[in-house]
């Protein structure tokens, strides 16, 4: 470590101190907790900070540190990545970033950003949180490090009969998951995972470059570190410093069991108005069902052996007891079967939050939650991949739904069926207790649509090699998704966006989620922000017809120029400076 380095580590620890509290939590106990969030199990048994890791052949972990959970990017020309095995260690390793590197740095946690932000060849330096894997409870709550992932988080509070209503793909890391919102399969039963957010640690950088410590929170004593906090229930990663630990003073109970249920139908059984009967009704039970429920109507490319398929769970609780599961599904599976008869499924069943293998019509099982957990746990394989998304307040208008069905139903003449069979529109089921929150509580301002879609495609690109560019069948998929998706959403300029459409159908799209598309011209930075974040991006983002779209006190850009005054934290689709 430098002498610079060790200066900075004396001064940002002396400032967890005067960090904020936890909500019910005194400022004082909160910053006793903090520190004890230290190494990780591997950086206490080395007794370092972090490791230097050179990416000039010399270290056989730097070629799997280059590249995250998308195939498509990688950071060819980072020269080394800086694992941190505690929040000093990150501090120490932003510094010495900043003196070689300057801004040609990223943060990286589990590995799943959608776009290249993270990985890109304009990448020097990598500064890698996931060996911060620490879970404690302590006497104030709980601690979660960014380096954890969603199943260790999920099993180890399991372990506390707790739960946390966060993503179910097994190795996304918490670090960008939860600061971007944490939304997952019990968000309508337990609302958002920000919603339970007590306080945050993180590394922020003065103005001149130098790194501190801070623990913030809602009830932190400044202003602005309330505002820090605010920032991060949902203005995602990378944009205003390094988090390092995710704090929570009390969390949900576990559920005893869940129900999982499958549904499969023809795409030839399916014309539109078939199709928008179904959606009807997936829509209705968003709205409406027991928020115990939870559903991925996953609309496949006819190419994935015909066929599409609704994946639905449901889980006890005082008011569904494990005895009464089977009864409510059956008003569920009657609604949705007396519109067209459901098949046996004939291919594996993908998308977000769910890879599962084949499955007979009608297929449902009762599972412990920890079973559920494993069921639901969906990755997949590491490919080439590309997403889009939207959220919806009401049910699909009929225009909307004819485009779908033509998409979908539709081969391409440029991409052969193979390529196109792991091509989908999910709908997840969204509202319940997400909705519960005003949508300036927290930094994500979608807290009135019922349905969140989710656009994707994946594909294997044959002898490529980390680094390799998307070859020709790639470019083809991603212009399908792009062309498909504009085509949809016609009717308000391409986007879904609420502030062009006079109905109130559409909400926008989630940063989580993000897309590249949404700021290239003729759009600008700027309407993808508002998109992602409505009227909590800043005071004079787009107007709509909703009174609730009026500029409110909070705004992500005034935060940025505060907290990231050296113009350090920045991506492809990093918040904007004023």
């Amino acid at each position: 470590m430098t002498d610079l380095s060790r200066r900075h580590l004396i001064k940002t620890a002396a400032l967890v101190a005067g960090a904020g509290a936890g909500a019910g939590v005194s400022a004082s106990t909160l910053a006793q907790s903090a520190p004890a969030f230290s190494a990780g199990s591997e950086g206490q048994s080395q007794g370092r900070h972090f490791a230097r890791i050179t990416a000039d052949g010399s270290d056989v972990r730097a070629l799997s540190l280059q590249q995250g959970f998308n195939r498509r990017w990688f950071a060819g020309n980072c020269e080394v990545i800086y694992l941190c095995y505690d929040t000093e260690g990150v501090a120490a390793a932003l510094d010495e970033v900043i003196q070689r590197y300057g801004r040609r740095f990223s943060i990286k946690s589990g590995g799943h950003c959608y776009e290249n932000f993270v990985f890109n060849p304009k990448i020097k330096a990598i500064i890698d949180t996931s060996a911060l894997d620490q879970m404690l409870h302590t006497d104030h709550g709980y601690t979660l490090g960014a380096g954890c992932s969603n199943w260790d988080t999920h099993v180890w509070l399991l372990r506390e009969g707790l739960c946390l209503p966060a993503g179910s793909c097994y190795s996304v890391g918490l670090g960008g998951h939860i600061c971007g919102g944490g939304f997952g399969l019990l968000s309508r039963l337990h609302g958002l995972t920000v919603d339970w957010l007590s306080a945050v640690t993180l590394v922020v950088l003065e103005k001149d470059g130098t790194p501190a410590i801070k623990t913030v929170s809602k009830h932190s004593a400044d202003a602005d570190e309330r505002d820090l906090f605010w920032a991060h229930t949902g203005g995602g990663g990378g944009n205003f410093g390094v988090i390092t630990a995710y704090h929570f003073e009390t969390l949900p109970k576990a559920p005893e069991a869940a129900l999982i249920g499958n549904l499969a139908w023809q795409w030839a059984d399916v014309d539109s108005a078939r199709l928008g009967a179904l959606l009807d009704v997936f829509a209705e039970l968003s709205n409406d069902a027991p928020r115990e429920f939870f559903g991925l109507f996953n609309l496949n490319h006819i190419s994935a052996g015909g066929q599409f398929n609704l994946v639905y769970q449901i889980v006890s609780s005082e008011d569904i007891p494990v005895e009464r599961l089977n009864a409510a599904s059956r008003s569920i599976e009657r609604q949705m079967t007396d519109i067209a008869a459901p098949v046996a499924s004939v291919a594996p069943i993908i998308g977000q939050m769910c890879w599962l293998g084949q499955a007979p019509a009608k297929s449902k099982n009762i599972h412990t939650y920890y079973e559920a957990l494993q069921q639901l746990n969906g990755s997949g394989p590491n490919q080439r991949s590309k997403y889009k998304s939207a959220y919806m307040k009401k049910a699909f208008p009929s225009d909307q739904v004819e485009k779908i069905h033509h998409w979908l139903t539709t081969q391409p003449d440029d991409i052969a069926p193979d390529d196109t069979a792991q091509t989908l529109v999910q709908v997840d089921s969204y509202g319940g207790a997400v909705n519960d929150v005003d949508g300036t509580d927290t930094a994500i301002a979608h807290r009135e649509s019922i349905m969140k879609l989710q656009y994707q495609s994946y594909w294997v690109q044959n002898r490529s090699e980390p680094g390799d560019k998307d070859d020709r069948t790639g470019r083809a998929l991603v212009r399908w998704l792009n062309d498909s998706y504009a085509d949809i959403y016609s009717e308000y300029g391409g986007v879904p966006d609420p502030s062009s459409d006079p109905t109130g159908t559409v909400d926008g799209c989630y940063y989580n989620y993000p897309d590249i598309e949404l700021s290239r011209p003729p759009r600008s930075i700027h309407d993808a922000m508002a998109l992602y974040f409505k009227q909590n991006f800043k005071p004079d983002s787009k107007q709509s017809l909703d009174d609730s779209f009026a500029p409110k006190e909070r705004h992500l850009m005034t935060i940025k120029n505060r907290w990231d005054p050296g113009r350090y934290f920045v991506h492809g689709q990093s918040i904007p400076f004023e």
